[in-house]
């Protein structure tokens, strides 16, 4: 079997911006990667509103394959109830979160790639029905397969 080849050198990759609409109250998000594209992210913005009430609600980046979870990043922060924040998973070497304002940074693996089929998903732990994902951006690098 051989290496796939690509449009773009694999240092570089071609870069891509994703502003996908808002998934209902009370849900989470899916990005699937299209067939014959890698991704890899190097920002994943999206804002948090927090309806009245429930448990503290803990935002994870999460990547699906075809047989389940590939992988799952999780902050050390939480957000409370009634609140709205603005959440960053950002590629970095470091790992250091923090916080600024109402913007909460949290690294992801620099060299985060997605293969074809699989998906992100931005999901919210304890979500309530009220809660909303919003506002949401990615941006990072694509290579795309090409067909011998």
């Amino acid at each position: 079997m051989q290496p796939p080849s690509y449009s773009v050198p694999l240092e570089q990759g071609a870069p891509f911006v994703l502003r996908p609409a808002n998934p209902a109250a009370g849900a989470s998000l899916t990005i699937p990667v299209p067939a014959h594209a890698r991704w890899r992210f190097e920002h994943v913005r999206f804002t948090l509103a927090t309806a009245v009430g429930g448990a503290v609600r803990t935002p994870t980046f999460r990547a699906n394959d075809a047989t389940g979870v590939f992988a799952q990043l999780e902050p050390n922060g939480t957000q409370a109830a009634s609140l709205t924040r603005t959440w960053h998973f950002m590629a970095q070497e470091s790992f250091i979160i923090f916080t600024s304002g109402a913007n909460i940074y949290t690294p992801m693996p620099p060299r985060f790639v997605l293969l074809p089929g699989m998906d992100l998903q931005i999901l919210i732990q304890t979500i309530q029905a009220g809660d909303q994902i919003s506002d949401v951006l990615t941006y990072g690098r694509q290579w795309a397969e090409r067909s011998e």
